[in-house]
């Protein structure tokens, strides 16, 4: 935690990752995503308004938040991929964000719970590697916006002192929220925020998900090359576009809308179901690939 100006920002280590998953991993059975004995976040948690120090804990995301949030990565992606950025090559692979309203709404879960550092377990229908970044920031007067935590995350750039290096072979360090902002290969954004009091302050944190994650010890964190000329299959720079130095597929440019209020919605959409079957506890069943998993939920024997 730091002190700025009067204002308290906190920051905690973005998830660095390894291979840890040994073998195949069944699509179908998406407890294998979790490793052993972690239970994913939206059976593990329940959807909270005051927990521990935080009080008055509202869920803000809305259609225009996440369009903010949305652009500042891609902004600022497409900067780093054009060469802007002092010091940083550009990149020939660097991939467009879109939103994800399921890592939206699993980090969502996990930032009601008003605690910093990460969850164990938050895998979606699409990937079973996510990343994840988590700030806070608080004034005594007002509620801060999310972009100063976002220019927290990329002021970590100061602590890379060989980029070249770091791009070739990612290690460990002071940069991990920077690094999975990006992170070429994450091309799905998903954040939850939220105000509450705490303290005494007015506190705005935020937990973004990114999918595929990024942060992969010894891989690289994009290539190095003329924008666009390494884009992935089915991807394209769009000359005319807001990014056009980034890699987007045709439907990227759809801008994020809001979650409908239709109770229905997170089942048909996103594959949750908000019961869980009788004998089990918790909130949620998790359907994937039309496979029921009520073993999510915590058992009540």
């Amino acid at each position: 935690a730091t002190m700025r100006g009067g204002v308290l920002l906190v920051f905690v280590l973005a998830t660095v990752c390894t291979m840890a998953f040994g073998g195949h991993i069944k699509k179908t059975a998406v407890e294998n995503r979790c490793l052993s004995g972690r239970k994913h976040t939206m059976c593990r948690y329940k959807a909270q308004t005051a927990i521990r120090t935080c009080k008055d804990i509202v869920d803000v995301q809305s259609p225009s938040s996440r369009k903010v949030m949305l652009h500042l990565h891609n902004e600022y992606r497409d900067k780093i991929a054009s060469g802007k950025i002092k010091g940083w090559p550009q990149a020939a692979n660097m991939r467009q964000m879109s939103w994800d309203y399921f890592s939206e709404a699993v980090a969502l879960r996990w930032v009601q719970q008003c605690k910093p550092g990460h969850d164990d377990c938050r895998p979606t229908q699409t990937f079973h590697n996510v990343g994840q970044n988590w700030g806070s920031e608080a004034f005594d007067t007002e509620f801060p916006t999310s972009n100063g935590t976002f220019a927290g995350w990329i002021e970590e750039i100061n602590s890379v002192k060989r980029p070249t290096s770091l791009l070739k072979k990612f290690r460990d360090g002071n940069w991990r929220h920077f690094t999975q902002v990006i992170w070429a290969n994450s091309d799905s954004l998903g954040c939850g925020e939220i105000h509450a009091l705490d303290g005494g302050l007015k506190a705005t944190i935020v937990t973004c998900n990114y999918g595929p994650t990024g942060n992969f010890m010894d891989k690289k964190m994009y290539l190095m090359g003329e924008p666009c000329s390494q884009c992935p299959e089915g991807t394209a720079c769009k000359p005319n576009s807001a990014y056009p130095h980034l890699c987007a597929k045709p439907t990227d440019d759809i801008e994020p809308v809001d979650i409908p209020a239709d109770p229905g919605f997170l089942e048909n959409h996103l594959g949750i179901i908000k019961d869980c079957e009788e004998g089990h506890n918790g909130e949620c069943k998790i359907t994937y690939y039309n496979v029921d998993l009520p073993t999510w939920c915590n058992t009540t024997q």
